[in-house]
């Protein structure tokens, strides 16, 4: 993230985002140093905050929104320059900077695969019309490597308890990806109760590297870091431009993520044997220490 703009300082850019959320609070750290690097005034407010909101977009002149509802739509009306920065916001007309989500689900498909998982299942949002394209694209990516039955879980098909119940019934090591940490964290502490081990059982992969969910699950959550801080920032970027009079791109900004940060719930040693695996996973462990 570099560069600088000649934009006069007198202008104002808005955050409005979820900022209880890793990937929220992510946005908000690019979004500040963008701010910074084009030296115009950033404001923040968390989407929850009403009175704030409203009187963020009376004042700014230009926003960046994370969180797009029909509420919000509503409320921008008249707003001339707004660039969101939501996957859930598909389909809303403005500007977007947005993750990557193919090459999210090719990341986890590839990470999963390596660990000669003999399944795979995701899990989608449910109650929408539009599916999950992380979940859809992952799918599309083991079914490419035929690298065993893969299925998308709709979260309408039962709940995590449901969910539990069938991945146990399937060939294991099992591969779940969870299009983000809190679906992924949340069955990670379903499996613990249905006495699936993770990631002996079940290897689980999540979205957004979000240390308070990846640190806080039990086994630690490997997860996909989105590098939603540079997204923050080239929304901020876009934002300018298009207040200087530059074009409307005609699609999405597209971010690639960072990579995966391997945590505990995909420490996977390939062998049935409980017995072997600690030991084989206790050999490389002291190697990996003897290197450095």
């Amino acid at each position: 993230m570099s560069g600088q703009s000649s934009v006069a300082t007198h202008r104002t850019v808005g955050l409005i985002a979820e900022l209880g959320s890793g990937y929220g609070r992510d946005i908000y750290h690019g979004v500040r140093e963008a701010g910074a690097a084009a030296g115009v005034r950033v404001v923040v407010c968390d989407q929850h905050n009403r009175t704030a909101r409203s009187a963020m977009i009376r004042s700014c002149d230009a926003l960046v929104v994370m969180v797009v509802g029909e509420w919000l739509h509503k409320e921008l009306v008249g707003v001339p320059v707004v660039v969101n920065v939501s996957g859930r916001g598909a389909g809303f007309d403005r500007p977007s900077v947005l993750t990557d989500d193919t090459a999210i689900s090719r990341l986890a498909a590839d990470h999963l695969r390596a660990l000669s998982c003999q399944s795979f299942i995701t899990q989608e949002r449910g109650g929408s019309l539009l599916k999950d394209p992380r979940a859809v694209a992952f799918v599309d990516q083991i079914e490419q490597y035929a690298a065993g039955p893969v299925r998308a879980w709709h979260e309408c098909d039962g709940d995590t308890a449901a969910l539990a119940r069938y991945v146990a019934g399937l060939p294991k090591p099992v591969g779940f990806f969870g299009t983000t940490d809190g679906r992924a964290s949340g069955f990670i502490e379903q499996c613990v109760i249905d006495g699936l081990r993770v990631p002996e059982d079940v290897a689980v992969i999540g979205v957004d590297n979000d240390e308070m969910l990846c640190l806080g699950s039990h086994p630690t959550l490997t997860s996909i870091d989105t590098d939603a801080e540079r997204i923050g920032y080239e929304a901020v970027m876009l934002a300018l431009r298009l207040l200087d009079g530059e074009p409307v791109p005609a699609g999405p900004l597209l971010i690639p993520p960072r990579g995966v940060v391997e945590r505990e719930s995909t420490d996977v040693i390939a062998t049935d044997d409980p017995a072997v695996a600690l030991a084989a996973r206790f050999i490389r462990d002291q190697a990996l220490l003897g290197a450095t």
